[in-house]
C-alpha cells in the first residue's frame, strides 16, 4: 500500500512498557516525538512459514506474487511458492518473501478494510501484526486478518474485521521446508530487548506537547526548524501584497502580522489582512516533510490555513498542498496535488490529485507528505489518510498528469478567503514546528 510512510504513531505521549518474564515483547521506538508500539512474539515461530486457512487448507497469499504496492492479500491454494512465504519479523512486521510487508490499507479501523501490500516499514501501526495463537492480529486496530464469510475462492481479497475467534480468522504458521541442500535451520528465541531511555530531538521546543521528527526509514533529515527566536528565522521571509487569485479588497498579506515568540510562529489577522511565509532553507525534489500546527480560527471563520510546497523557482509549475483547511461549510480538509506544467488544464492547472479529509483543526496535530517519484501520500498524525500514484491520468491536450518533480520549498499561510475582516490582532493559525527529510 499504504500509503501514510507512512510515520504512525500509535501513542503520541505514550510509555513504553517492558515485559521481561513472558514471551510477548513490547518494543518502543520513537521518531522524535512520536512513540511507535510494536508488539510481536518470541516464541516458537521459525521464519519462513506459510500460514494456512482453517477454513480451508488454503494460504494467505500475495496475488500473482507482486511486488506492487497496493497488490492484494488473498487466500489461495497452498502452492509453497515464495507467494505465500513470510517472515515474522522481530520488529512487529511480517513480510513476503518479495519484500514487501503485510499492510491493513490506509492504516483504516474499519471492518471489512483491505489487506494489501506494501513497502515495509516498522513504524508503521498499519504494519504492526501480533501472532497470537493462530489469529493474525492488529494491535492499532484490535482488529485480527480474516476470510470474508469464511470463502473458500481463491482470490478472496482478505480483510481487516473485528477479533471473534472464529475459523476464518484462523492461521497456522507452517515452516517452510529447508531447499533442497539447505540445512534446517536451528529454532533461536528472540532476544528480549533491554529498555532504554526514550530519545528526545537535541534542543527540542515542544509547547504543542511533540517535538520534531529526527529519523525516518527511507530518508535523512534535512532540515528543522522550531521558531525558537522572536523574529523571521534565517532563510525564511515573509508575504507583503495581495495573495495569488485574490483582490485587495478580499485578502492583503502583511509582514507585520506575523509574529514569533514561546517556540511558535504565530498567524495574526487584522481585518482582511494576514501572515504568510516561505522558506528557503531547503529546496529539494523529493522529500518528506511534517508541520505541527493548529488552527485557531476554522471554518466557517473565513480564514484558510495551508501548509504547502511551492517551486523553488517561485513559479507555479507545480503545487503539493498537504494541509490546507479550505472548506467553508463542511469541515472538509483538502491534500492536494498540482501539475500546473501541463496545459490546457481546467482551473488554471491539472489535479494531480485532491483528497478531502475529516479533521478537527482547533488541536494540535501533525500535518505530513511523503513525496516520492512513485507518487504522493498524505499524513495526518503519523497516519496514512490518502495516496496517489505517479501518473494519474491524460490532461485535455493529451498530456500526462503527474507528480510534481522540480525542486520545491515549505511555504505556511493563512489568508482571508472573501474578505470578511476578523477583529484586530486575531491569531488564525499557530505552528511549532516544521522538519524535512531528503529523499533517499
Amino acid at each position: 500500500m499504504q500509503v501514510c510512510r507512512k510515520l504512525t504513531p500509535l501513542l503520541e505521549d505514550g510509555i513504553a512498557h517492558y515485559i521481561l518474564p513472558v514471551i510477548l515483547i513490547v518494543v518502543v521506538a520513537v521518531l522524535g516525538g512520536y512513540t511507535y508500539s510494536r508488539i510481536g512474539r518470541a516464541d516458537a515461530i521459525v521464519n519462513p512459514v506459510y500460514f494456512q486457512s482453517s477454513v480451508a487448507s488454503k494460504c494467505l497469499d500475495d496475488w500473482r506474487d507482486s511486488t506492487t504496492e497496493g497488490t492484494k492479500v488473498d487466500l489461495y491454494n497452498c502452492n509453497k511458492t515464495a507467494a505465500q512465504e513470510w517472515t515474522v519479523n522481530s520488529n512487529g512486521t511480517i513480510e513476503n518473501a518479495n519484500g514487501k510487508c503485510l499492510d491493513n490499507w490506509q492504516a483504516i479501523n474499519k471492518n471489512g478494510n483491505p489487506i494489501r501490500m506494501y513497502r515495509c516499514s516498522a513504524t508503521d501501526g498499519a504494519q504492526q501484526w501480533r501472532v497470537t495463537g493462530n489469529v493474525l492480529k492488529n494491535p492499532m486496530t484490535n482488529k485480527c486478518v480474516d476470510d470474508p464469510d469464511a470463502s473458500t475462492a481463491n482470490g478472496t481479497q482478505l480483510q481487516l474485521f473485528t477479533c471473534l475467534g472464529n475459523k476464518n480468522q484462523g492461521w497456522t504458521a507452517v515452516a517452510v521446508a529447508p531447499k533442497p541442500g539447505t540445512p534446517k535451520p536451528t529454532p533461536t528465541p528472540t532476544p528480549i530487548p533491554t529498555p532504554t531511555p526514550t530519545p528526545v530531538s537535541s534542543g527540542c521546543s515542544d509547547p504543542s506537547g511533540a517535538c520534531p521528527p529526527t529519523s525516518l526509514s527511507g530518508y535523512k533529515l534535512a532540515y528543522t526548524q522550531e521558531f525558537t527566536g522572536t523574529s523571521v528565522p534565517s532563510n525564511w521571509y515573509t508575504y507583503d501584497g495581495v495573495p495569488g487569485g485574490e483582490t485587495s479588497s478580499q485578502g492583503v498579506w502583511s509582514s507585520s502580522m506575523c509574529k514569533f515568540s514561546g517556540g511558535e510562529a504565530h498567524f495574526m489577522a487584522s481585518g482582511i489582512t494576514g501572515c504568510g511565509m516561505g522558506s528557503h532553507a531547503n529546496p529539494q525534489t523529493y522529500g518528506a516533510y511534517f508541520v505541527r500546527l493548529k488552527g485557531d480560527i476554522e471554518p466557517p471563520g473565513h480564514y484558510s490555513d495551508i501548509a504547502l510546497l511551492w517551486p523553488a523557482d517561485t513559479s507555479w509549475s507545480a503545487e503539493i498542498d498537504y494541509y490546507e483547511d479550505m472548506c467553508p461549510t463542511t469541515g472538509i480538509c483538502s491534500r492536494n496535488a498540482y501539475d500546473a506544467s501541463v496545459t490546457p488544464c481546467p482551473n488554471g492547472g491539472c489535479w494531480y490529485s485532491k483528497h478531502d479529509i475529516s479533521n478537527t483543526g482547533s488541536s494540535w496535530h501533525t500535518y505530513g507528505v511523503e513525496w516520492t517519484p512513485n507518487g504522493v501520500t498524505f499524513l495526518d498524525d503519523g497516519k496514512v489518510v490518502a495516496q496517489t500514484t505517479a501518473t494519474l491520468g491524460k490532461a485535455a491536450n493529451g498530456a500526462y498528469v503527474k507528480a510534481p518533480n522540480v525542486p520545491m520549498v515549505e511555504d505556511l499561510q493563512s489568508q482571508d478567503l472573501d474578505g470578511t475582516p476578523v477583529p484586530a490582532n486575531t491569531e488564525t493559525m499557530t505552528v511549532d514546528w516544521v522538519a524535512e527529510f531528503s529523499y533517499n
